[in-house]
């Protein structure tokens, strides 16, 4: 007897079929919104033994080489957040103005010299912005947390080099 789930069979020229017509409708800016736009569809929801997921529509889609004209989606941070810039071999994060605004909001004004070193790139800053919203913005509680497992714990600012 075989075990674990049945495979989804899906024909290779209605897959195709409803690529196109999904991409001549909308345009896409990445293929994961394809995806997604696949499995609301009717052919998605009558595929047997269970429905198309989305990432399952994606898999079958390599797997058998459907033509898609949507380009492939950018990885790395979310649209909006912040930008990368290269200077030589360092690579920095420069935040986008409503961001930091949002930090400022976030921050009590004590700290928000903090937040534009945060916003320019600064690692430190942005391990001590995290520790401080951490514990409330008690400095006191930073140097003695106990949280071993946080990976800015050996980093933490504050603490007393021996």
């Amino acid at each position: 007897m075989k075990r674990g789930r049945q495979p989804i069979l899906v024909n290779k020229t209605d897959l195709q079929a409803c690529v196109d017509k999904l991409e001549s409708e909308k345009n896409f800016s990445a293929q994961s919104q394809l995806w997604e736009a696949i499995e609301q569809t009717e052919f998605a929801k009558n595929c047997q033994p269970r429905a198309l997921t989305a990432q399952v529509a994606a898999l079958k889609c390599k797997a058998l080489a459907i033509v898609i004209k949507t380009p492939k989606g950018r990885r790395g941070n979310p649209a909006g957040l912040a930008n990368v810039v290269r200077t030589g071999r360092r690579i920095r994060l420069k935040m986008v103005p409503e961001t930091k605004a949002i930090l400022k909001k976030s921050f009590s004004p004590k700290y928000h010299g903090l937040v534009d070193r945060i916003a320019a790139g600064s690692y430190k800053a942005v391990i001590r912005g995290m520790c401080l919203s951490c514990t409330c913005e008690d400095q006191n509680e930073i140097r003695h947390c106990e949280i071993q497992c946080c990976p800015a714990w050996a980093y933490r600012p504050f603490q007393k080099h021996k």
